[in-house]
């Protein structure tokens, strides 16, 4: 006797960003600068906007994928901006340890947390898994 379980988890796969919708949201230029072009260099589409009122004009008419946004943000934070664009999968990113419960607290589906600073490869990744659960 015994139980059986089968865990499946899914694997990182960067060429999910291939083409793919990108919106950056970050007040900070030399982060928002390497994370477009990280994104760009794995075929993703980017826009970006350093605020949440350019958020509003951004996500005029475009169809997001998924976007990573910074919790600081001049005005509201990251996950007020993210609100903004409702059933969009973000990944939220901060130093700010008040950012993590902040999410959590939100009720947003599809929303993960990195902590800042991180490796681009880390980002990438959990940018691909992701967008793996839209598949």
């Amino acid at each position: 006797g015994g139980a059986l379980f089968t865990v499946r988890l899914p694997i990182a796969d960067r060429s999910r960003l291939t083409g793919r919708q990108v919106l950056v949201v970050d007040d900070d230029e030399r982060l928002a600068a390497l994370v477009t072009a990280a994104l760009r260099a794995a075929g993703a589409v980017v826009h970006s906007a350093a605020n949440a009122e350019e958020v509003a004009d951004t996500g005029a008419g475009w169809r997001f994928d998924c976007a990573v946004f910074d919790y600081r943000l001049p005005g509201i934070d990251g996950v007020a901006a993210a609100a903004r664009l409702p059933g969009l999968p973000i990944m939220l990113v901060s130093s700010d340890e008040t950012a993590a419960a902040a999410l959590a607290t939100s009720g947003r589906e599809h929303a993960w947390f990195m902590a800042k600073p991180f490796p681009m490869d880390d980002l990438l990744d959990a940018l691909s898994l992701l967008l793996a659960r839209q598949s």
